[in-house]
């Protein structure tokens, strides 16, 4: 069984740190400084590394898959240098074995997506009042795509892919993702009335910014009583916000997408952005959890 230890020695070592590598043992404690050199290259844990690990072992996983094909994919996605660097920060394999493993495993990893990120959860800790469970918002990705109107995106003045994200109010888990959609032709509203919006309960509504007005089942910064629930929707905002700064820490999503995208097939940054919002959902879960904001409880009526 691969062991939390496995993945930081190993890690350590793609870091340039044999020698600290090979002074560690199961009874040493892990300090602080260990943990941050570790996530600084792989965006993660050595306990989420075996949490993922022990997972996408039960999917058809190729034979000859190991468990440092996995920091090889986290190590893609966070730090998104060319294959040449990376390939020899892991020991000089040759470019096509490391770019064919990092395909392989993050393909796996986006197989959990069912298991980690659910719709149904938005309902932990719901008091059953409330109709207003989740809040929606649209992220633009920049990607080197072909000209094409359709993909200007007005974020950056060039081309870019759009993705939905929904969080849980009661919990700031992530219980839906959508995407990707060219970020010119296809605005916030649009992409939540092409998908999420058909899964709402009856009278059920969304916390929103304003690019979602003109649909009974958003509710914007502005549809507020009082200044205590103006504040309540503001936090709710602020932590959505904080979860994308999260996802974008991976650079395979906060630098410009290099690799094969084009109009008529947008799979590989899916695959990159699927897997990263599996593994930040997995941290809020469990080490990392967000503030919560359980004094919302707020029905709305329908307009």
């Amino acid at each position: 069984m691969t062991t939390s230890l496995d993945f930081l020695k190993t890690g350590l070592i793609y870091c340039g740190r044999e020698e600290l590598a090979n002074s560690l043992h199961d009874g040493k404690r892990l300090d602080k400084t260990l943990k941050r050199r570790f996530r600084s290259h792989f965006g993660t844990t050595p306990g989420v590394c075996v949490y993922l690990w022990d997972n996408i072992e039960k999917c058809d996983l190729p034979q000859g898959a190991k468990y440092f094909h996995l920091l090889w994919a986290l190590l893609f996605i966070k730090l998104y240098d060319s294959e040449q660097v990376l390939s020899g920060m892991v020991g000089g394999v040759d470019e096509k074995t490391y770019r064919k493993w990092t395909w392989i495993i993050l393909a796996s990893i986006c197989q959990l997506k069912q298991k980690v990120i659910n719709l149904n959860n938005r309902f932990v800790n719901w008091d059953g009042h409330s109709n207003c469970l989740m809040s929606v918002d649209g992220s633009d990705f920049r990607a080197c795509l072909s000209f094409w109107p359709g993909f200007y995106s007005h974020k950056f003045n060039s081309s870019g892919l759009r993705y939905e994200v929904a969080l849980c109010i009661q919990t700031g888990w992530i219980v839906w993702i959508n995407g990707p959609y060219p970020a010119g032709k296809w605005p916030d509203i649009t992409i939540y009335r092409h998908r999420l919006k058909n899964h709402l309960l009856e009278n059920e509504v969304v916390e929103a910014d304003k690019g979602y007005r003109g649909d009974s089942t958003t509710v914007c910064p502005d549809d507020c009583r009082t200044f205590g629930e103006w504040q309540l929707k503001f936090q709710v905002r602020a932590r959505h916000e904080t979860v994308n700064k999260r996802m974008k820490d991976f650079k395979v999503l906060s630098d410009r997408f290099r690799h094969k995208v084009n109009r008529h097939d947008l799979s590989r940054h899916e695959l990159c952005f699927t897997a990263v919002a599996i593994i930040t959902q997995i941290h809020i879960s469990t080490f990392e959890p967000l503030f919560s904001i359980h004094e919302y409880d707020f029905f709305y009526v329908e307009r």
